[in-house]
């Protein structure tokens, strides 16, 4: 099950059922990634676009995943795609909240909270 919110200051949180990610169980804790801000100081925040693959509907700034390792694409606003998201592979523990950070054309990075 995935997560999802978007917002414009304001974190908006729907639910997706029927979503199944990295062959986890619904009884397992998810994991929570979040976006950060971009250090331009800009009120733009990323998206998350692609789990293991797969696309993220809505490009939303928060995602529940299942535990484990998982491969996350994300657009950073003052970053230039070419060839599709870039990705950051992290692994991440049942109940833990994380941080994606990302600046420019620089490789984004997973941060526990």
């Amino acid at each position: 099950m995935i997560r999802m919110s978007s917002y414009g200051g304001l974190l908006l949180c729907a639910l997706i059922s029927g979503c199944a990610v990295g062959g986890g169980h619904s009884s397992e804790i998810p994991a929570t990634l979040y976006f950060a801000k971009s250090a331009t100081g800009s009120d733009f925040v990323g998206s998350f676009r692609t789990l293991d693959g797969d696309p993220i509907p809505s490009a939303p700034l928060v995602i529940d995943l299942s535990p484990g390792r998982h491969t996350v694409g994300y657009w950073c606003p003052d970053h230039i795609v070419m060839d599709g998201p870039p990705t950051v592979v992290a692994t991440f523990e049942p109940g833990k909240s994380y941080v994606l950070h990302c600046q420019g054309n620089e490789d984004g990075r997973v941060e526990a909270r």
